[in-house]
C-alpha cells in the first residue's frame, strides 16, 4: 500500500511539472528563405533554413512520413478506385487525387492543410505555394495551431511557420501582417531555446492533429456539439485523469474510475512507442539476422550523429490506409516489447492459444467512454464543408450538452498481417458516402462540391426547389437525405453545372482500430462469455446508419490489413447495419458455436455413461442380495 501511495505521489508531481525547453539547446537565428536573419530582412521565417543551420532539414524532410503525406505513391495499387485512398471522416485525400495544376494544389492544402506539417520534395514549391515543413509545430512547449490552422486555411501558407510561433512572444498580428518583436531577440539577433520554447515534441503536440491529449489539471471536457474529427473516428482519449472526474454527462459515471489511458497515467508519450527510426535509444536492439547470442548492437549511431540527422519516419504500425511508398511499418513498440503476457496471464485457460488469437487491446480496451461516428455522408452537406454524421455511443442530440454519453463496446475485427499473424481486435466500424467522378472514381474535390451544393452560404435554390418537403424554403432533417432516385438527380445535375464528370455516389466501410485508451488488468475484461456466449463479441450485429444515401451498400474494405468476416444488412426501416459472423475457418468459440456431429456424439457419450453407471449399481445391488453377498 505504501508503494502504491508513494508511486500515486511521484505521478501527479510529474503531471504537475511544467514543461521546460532545452538547457543545452544552443541560441538560435531565425531565418528567412533567403538564408537571412528575419529581423534584417522582415520576411517569414523559414524552419527548414532555420533549423537546417545544425540539422539535416533535407534528411529530415525526405524520412518524415508527415511530410510526404498524402504525396507521392500513396500505397494505393494500380486500378484500386481513386476514392478508397480517402479519409472519410475529413475528407482528406492523396494530392494525385486533386490533380497537379497550381490551383489543385492550393485548394487541397486550404481544406486538408490544417493536417499537415508542411510539404515536401517539389510538391513544396508547386503553384507558389511555399507551404514549408513547420518543424515549430511538433518541437515547442506551446505552438499556435489554431493560428496556424487559420491562416492554412485562408491560403495564406507563407506564414504558417508564423502563425505557430504567436504565443511565444516573437511574433505580432496587426492588419498590417505579421512581424517580429526586437525585444524577444538577444542583442546578437538570436533567441534563446527558452524564449522558443524547444522541447522534446509531447503527447500533446501529437494531439494537436492525431486526437484528444488532456494533461493539464482542469476536467477533461469535451462539446457535444461540436465534436472533434480527430476524436470521431474512434472515441479515444489520452490522458491520465479517470472519466469520473471529468465534466462529461457519462453513463455510469460514479463507477468509471480506470484512467482514460493507463499509458498516460503511467507518465509514456506517444514518442515511447512512435520513436524516431534511428534513434539509438529506442533502435539498439540486434537485428533479426544477428548472432543468436546478441540481443542488443552497441555499435549503433552516435547521439552526435542522431541529433544531426533524426530519422522522421516515426515507427508505426499497420494503418487502415496504406503508408506512402518506401516508408516502413510495423516497427513500434507493441504490448509484447514491454509486457510479458504469458507469464502475467497464467490464470487464463488455454493461455497460449488466446495470445495467439485475441490482441492485448481485445480485453484491455473493453469500452471507449466518448462517442464515435457510425456513419459519414458527404452526399449531401448541411453546410458548406459540414457533412452528416451519426454516432454511436451517445443517446440524445447532439447539440444537447445534456444528452448522455454512454459510450460503446467496439466491434473485435480479425486483422492479418504481412508476418502471418491473424488476431481478433477492437475497432470502430464506420460507413461513409461521398460523389465521385470519372472513370477512375476519384472524390469530388470539397470546393467544387460546396460551388455546387451552395449560394451566398445558403443551400442552392435548385436544390431547395427539389428536395424542399415541408414548404419551408430550407432544407433540414430528413430533406438533407438523398434516399430516393429523384434527389440523387437533383444533386448530381448540380454536380455536373459545375464541371463534375459524371457524378455518382460510393460507399465506403472502414474498421478504424483501436490501440489507445487501454486500462490495467483489474478493469480489463475477464468474463468468458464476452467471447464464449450466446452474444458473443465475435458475433453480433453493428448498427452502422439510419438510411442509405442512394441505396449504395458499401462494399468490404479493400485497404489496410483489417477484414470483416460478417454480412453488411438492411434494417426493416432502411438503414444499414453489419453482422459479424465469427465463421473464419479454423475458428472455434466453445460454448458459441454449435457442431451437430459433436453435440450427438457427446450426447451419446453422456447416455453411455448413464447407462454404465446404472448397470453397474445394478448389479452391485442384485450381488448384495444374494447369500453371502457384500462380503
Amino acid at each position: 500500500m505504501l508503494k502504491r501511495t508513494i508511486l500515486a505521489i511521484s505521478m501527479l508531481l510529474c503531471l504537475a511539472l511544467p514543461v521546460h525547453a532545452s538547457p543545452m539547446h544552443p541560441r538560435i537565428s531565425l531565418l528567412d528563405s533567403e538564408g537571412n536573419n528575419v529581423l534584417e530582412s522582415g520576411a517569414a521565417v523559414s524552419p527548414l533554413n532555420t533549423c537546417g543551420a545544425c540539422h539535416d532539414s533535407s534528411f529530415i524532410t525526405d524520412t518524415s512520413f508527415h511530410a510526404w503525406l498524402g504525396l507521392g505513391n500513396y500505397g494505393i495499387a494500380p486500378g484500386t478506385p481513386g476514392y478508397q485512398a480517402l479519409d472519410p471522416v475529413t475528407y482528406s485525400y492523396p494530392l494525385a487525387q486533386a490533380g497537379q495544376d497550381p490551383g489543385s494544389i492550393r485548394g487541397w492544402l486550404r481544406n486538408q492543410g490544417w493536417r499537415h506539417p508542411g510539404l515536401a520534395g517539389d510538391a513544396l514549391y508547386s503553384g507558389d505555394c511555399n507551404y514549408e515543413y513547420n518543424c515549430f509545430l511538433c518541437h515547442i512547449a506551446t505552438p499556435d495551431n489554431l493560428t496556424r490552422r487559420d491562416v492554412v486555411t485562408n491560403g495564406d501558407f507563407g506564414s504558417a511557420a508564423q502563425a505557430t510561433l504567436a504565443k511565444t512572444g516573437i511574433v505580432t498580428r496587426d492588419p498590417a501582417g505579421w512581424a517580429f518583436d526586437p525585444r524577444a531577440f538577444n542583442p546578437d539577433g538570436t533567441v534563446s531555446a527558452a524564449t522558443l520554447g524547444i522541447t522534446n515534441p509531447s503527447a500533446a503536440n501529437c494531439g494537436q492533429c492525431h486526437g484528444p491529449v488532456h494533461l493539464g489539471d482542469s476536467p477533461f471536457t469535451l462539446d457535444v456539439g461540436n465534436i472533434p474529427v480527430t476524436l470521431s473516428r474512434t472515441g479515444e482519449v489520452f490522458s491520465p485523469k479517470r472519466p469520473v472526474d471529468s465534466g462529461l454527462n457519462l453513463q455510469g459515471k460514479a463507477g468509471l474510475t480506470a484512467p482514460w489511458d493507463i499509458h498516460a497515467a503511467r507518465l509514456l508519450k506517444c514518442s515511447d512507442c512512435h520513436f524516431a527510426g534511428n534513434d539509438p535509444a529506442a533502435t539498439n536492439r540486434a537485428d533479426p539476422g544477428a548472432p543468436r547470442h546478441l540481443s542488443v548492437e552497441a555499435r549503433g549511431m552516435s547521439l552526435g550523429e542522431y541529433l544531426k540527422a533524426p530519422d522522421h519516419s516515426l515507427a508505426r504500425g499497420y494503418g487502415s490506409i496504406p503508408a506512402p511508398g518506401g516508408f516502413t511499418v510495423g516497427n513500434m513498440r507493441r504490448c509484447g516489447d514491454c509486457h510479458d503476457a504469458a507469464h502475467s496471464h497464467g490464470w487464463l485457460p488455454f493461455t497460449e492459444l488466446h495470445l495467439d488469437s485475441l490482441s492485448c487491446e481485445a480485453c484491455h480496451i473493453p469500452r471507449l467512454n466518448a462517442p464515435a461516428r457510425s456513419m459519414t455522408d458527404w452526399t449531401m452537406l448541411k453546410a458548406p464543408s459540414t457533412p452528416q454524421a451519426e454516432y454511436r455511443g451517445i443517446a440524445g442530440p447532439l447539440g444537447d450538452p445534456l444528452s448522455l454519453i454512454t459510450g460503446y463496446q467496439p466491434a473485435l475485427v480479425r486483422r492479418d498481417l504481412p508476418d502471418g499473424t491473424r488476431r481478433y481486435g477492437p475497432a470502430n466500424l464506420h460507413a461513409a458516402w461521398l460523389w465521385v467522378s470519372g472513370e477512375q472514381a476519384r472524390p469530388v474535390p470539397l470546393d467544387l462540391l460546396n460551388e455546387a451544393l451552395f449560394f451566398a452560404g445558403k443551400h442552392h435554390p435548385r436544390l431547395v426547389n427539389a428536395l424542399d418537403i415541408d414548404g419551408d424554403h430550407r432544407l433540414s432533417g430528413t430533406e438533407l437525405q438523398l434516399v430516393t432516385e429523384d434527389a440523387v438527380q437533383a444533386v448530381a445535375s448540380r454536380l455536373t453545372a459545375v464541371g463534375v464528370d459524371s457524378p455518382r455516389i460510393e460507399a465506403m466501410l472502414r474498421p478504424y482500430g483501436i490501440h489507445h485508451g487501454a486500462v490495467s488488468g483489474r478493469h480489463a475484461i475477464k468474463e468468458c462469455a464476452q467471447c464464449h456466449g450466446e452474444g458473443s463479441r465475435l458475433a453480433t450485429t453493428v448498427a452502422l446508419a439510419s438510411y442509405i444515401p442512394g441505396g449504395v451498400v458499401p462494399e468490404q474494405p479493400v485497404t489496410g490489413h483489417r477484414l470483416l468476416t460478417g454480412v453488411t444488412v438492411t434494417t426493416a426501416v432502411g438503414g444499414l447495419a453489419y453482422s459479424l459472423t465469427a465463421t473464419d475457418p479454423g475458428i472455434y468459440l466453445a460454448g458459441f458455436h454449435r457442431w451437430p456431429l459433436i453435440d450427438l456424439l457427446g450426447g451419446l457419450l453422456f447416455v453411455l455413461v448413464v447407462c454404465g453407471v446404472g448397470v453397474h449399481a445394478a448389479l452391485r445391488i442384485a450381488a448384495r442380495r444374494k447369500p453371502g453377498g457384500g462380503h
